[in-house]
């Protein structure tokens, strides 16, 4: 069964644009990480509640294929849903795509590992492993 997908929607601004008049690729992270943080703040796991239970989470990889341009006012779609989770990590697998047409612009795996205050390595909550079960695959 396919996992249920978190969406964050956008509209290219002329300030992330480069030379060219395409979204400059650093901007996409911004996207994707803005995508994580939404889908988490809508179960209830904001930073700040996060940090309330003793973690944060740090990016630790991105892998990023960027397949397509996106340019001035076009309506994008970041689509998120976790594609593993193991004990101290787990990886969303992400789309950026163009809602005129469908076209997958950027494909990313983004990993991030949960760690305490101190900056050490935990398991990830029971809890947040339920809570992202049906948006996992």
């Amino acid at each position: 069964m396919k996992p249920k997908t978190f969406s964050l929607f956008l509209k290219v601004r002329k300030y992330e644009l480069d030379s060219f008049g395409h979204v400059n690729n650093a901007v996409y992270l911004n996207y994707l990480e803005t995508a994580i943080d939404e889908a988490m703040s809508s179960l209830g796991y904001t930073v700040s509640r996060l940090r309330e239970m003793g973690i944060i989470i740090l990016l630790r990889s991105l892998q990023i294929d960027f397949k397509h341009p996106a340019v001035l006012g076009d309506e994008l779609e970041v689509k998120s849903y976790v594609s593993e989770a193991k004990r101290v990590r787990g990886t969303w697998h992400q789309q950026v795509i163009h809602r005129t047409g469908g076209k997958v612009l950027v494909e990313a795996y983004n990993t991030g590992v949960f760690l305490d205050l101190d900056g050490r390595p935990t398991r990830i909550p029971q809890e947040i492993v339920e809570a992202l079960l049906p948006y996992t695959a």
